[in-house]
């Protein structure tokens, strides 16, 4: 299995760079989801300012960037992923197989699929600049599912228009359940990914793949943050 590049990119720009705010027009609606946005990616962005970690270092010499990475995924699993719904977010990448296993299989792929994305993010947190992200005005009335547009920029100075889906929740909050980059929808594509694996391996082997990607990321378990992003994961 493989993450297409620029979809890896587009998942993380919630919390990976500082959230510009394009001037609304005039008549243009609110959506609170918006604020969320620029307000995530303001905090995380000076957080990451704050560790003083140059892109290009790190690209020189990546042993010193690896001896405080555990608090980059510390910042993912406080700052970026809180805003994730999780639980929706795989149950529409497994979608009509999502019926067919258990309570717990479900659990381990929801906690699988967040180690997963926790250990993603938070090695890419370093690359992006303060002006990387720009929210755009909102468009339309704030429904249910609505979409926060946004315009991603890549180190080749290439925009890519990215989407984040968001979703009430009970309580009131809005949360992101799929990102849409250049009209790839995240969601889709893994689950497309996983469809054959789990036609032909079952869930066990994508569950497997998830673990194997996460454990990849020493730091990420060395600091204590897989184990408690597993516990905060439970549907």
């Amino acid at each position: 299995m493989s993450v297409t590049s620029l979809f890896g990119a587009g998942v993380a720009v919630l919390g990976l760079g500082l959230g510009l705010a394009v001037p609304s027009l005039a008549g243009a609606a609110h959506f609170v989801g918006n604020d969320i946005v620029e307000k995530t990616a303001d905090d995380v962005a000076s957080a990451v300012k704050a560790r003083g970690v140059d892109a290009q270092a790190v690209r020189r010499q990546r042993g010193d960037f690896d001896a405080e990475q555990h608090e980059f995924y510390r910042l993912v699993h406080t700052k970026l992923l809180p805003h994730f719904d999780m639980q929706e977010g795989c149950r529409s990448i497994l979608a009509d197989a999502w019926k067919k296993y258990s309570d717990e299989d479900r659990k381990r792929f929801v906690d699988a699929f967040y180690t997963f994305l926790l250990a993603s993010f938070g090695d890419r947190l370093v690359y992006f600049k303060p002006t990387t992200l720009r929210v755009k005005p909102f468009e339309g009335d704030p429904t249910d599912p609505a979409h926060v547009h946004t315009t991603l920029t890549m180190n080749d100075r290439t925009e890519v228009a990215v989407d984040f889906v968001m979703k009430k929740q009970g309580d009131g909050d809005w949360k992101v359940t799929d990102i849409v980059a250049e009209g790839a929808s995240y969601d889709r594509m893994y689950r497309s990914q996983f469809r054959v694996e789990i036609a032909t391996e079952g869930l066990e082997s994508v569950i497997h793949w998830l673990e194997k990607k996460a454990d990849t990321c020493y730091s990420c378990h060395t600091a204590g943050i897989a184990a408690s992003a597993r516990a905060s994961s439970a549907p």
